[in-house]
């Protein structure tokens, strides 16, 4: 195949690939946005042994998402809010179901993230897919993971309206 021949298929791949495309507005920006992890100082704070940790909560979500919508950076496609480590109880509910942390997320995670649709922007939550998750928020027991519970969990975050999951493995053994 000549040299020519190669890039007029190539192009016709590109052109055909693009007309192919769906205009529904989905993937024109990368998930931009703002994570949790290590905010409000909360790295290697002064009496947390060098751990890292996250304390996010309720508050903190609001102030940034309503500093993102006022500085212009929503406009921009900065649209995520994603929650990292820490937002979870460190036990499940009765039922199994994993839960918020309800001294730190008091209105409840469905109620947070109908608040950021209500604003416009999208809601991204963190677990891991083993026992718990990589850190505990400085609190003395670990947050479990969604081992064992994936299908509860994935219907739990589906309810609250979660749009973008970081599952990680952790902690399986």
């Amino acid at each position: 195949m000549t040299a020519t021949t190669h890039s007029l298929l190539l192009f016709i791949s590109i052109m055909l690939a693009t007309t192919l495309a769906v205009d529904n507005g989905v993937g024109l920006y990368p998930p931009l946005g703002w994570n949790t992890w290590c905010t409000e100082a909360s790295c290697r704070q002064h009496g947390t042994s060098g751990k890292l940790h996250d304390v996010c909560n309720e508050t903190e979500i609001k102030n940034v998402a309503e500093a993102m919508l006022s500085n212009g950076m929503s406009q921009l496609g900065y649209r995520y809010i994603n929650l990292d480590d820490c937002w979870g109880a460190t036990e499940r509910a009765e039922d199994g179901s994993i839960q918020a942390d309800k001294n730190r997320f008091p209105s409840g995670i469905k109620s947070l993230t109908d608040w950021l649709h209500s604003k416009g922007l999208m809601f991204g939550l963190y677990t891991s897919a083993g026992l718990s998750t990589c850190s505990s928020g400085g609190r003395p027991k670990s947050i479990p993971g969604s081992y064992g519970h994936y299908e509860q969990d994935a219907k739990t975050f589906a309810s609250w309206g979660v749009d973008c999951m970081l599952s990680i493995l952790l902690f399986t053994n």
